[in-house]
């Protein structure tokens, strides 16, 4: 299993580096009342991401709470 995901995560990046982005770390500055720089994440994005984690560990949940009962005690 570490291979395969290894083998995801270089070909992930390799895909990254090949494909011309610049890669660059911007640190935010402080400019008037706001801040300037690095990046920015929408609100909508947030709670999208926000919405599947919840969703997804819910199923893990009850996958993991049914396997459990599946189970004969003793």
């Amino acid at each position: 299993m570490l291979f395969s995901l290894s083998i995801i995560i270089g070909l992930s990046l390799l895909a990254f580096i090949t494909s011309g982005m610049l890669v660059s770390l911007e640190y935010p500055e402080l400019k008037g009342f706001n801040f300037c720089g690095s990046f920015s994440i929408s609100i909508e994005l947030t709670a999208l991401m926000l919405a599947l984690v919840i969703y997804i560990a819910s199923f893990i949940t009850e996958i993991v709470h049914f396997g459990i009962d599946a189970v004969n005690y003793g």
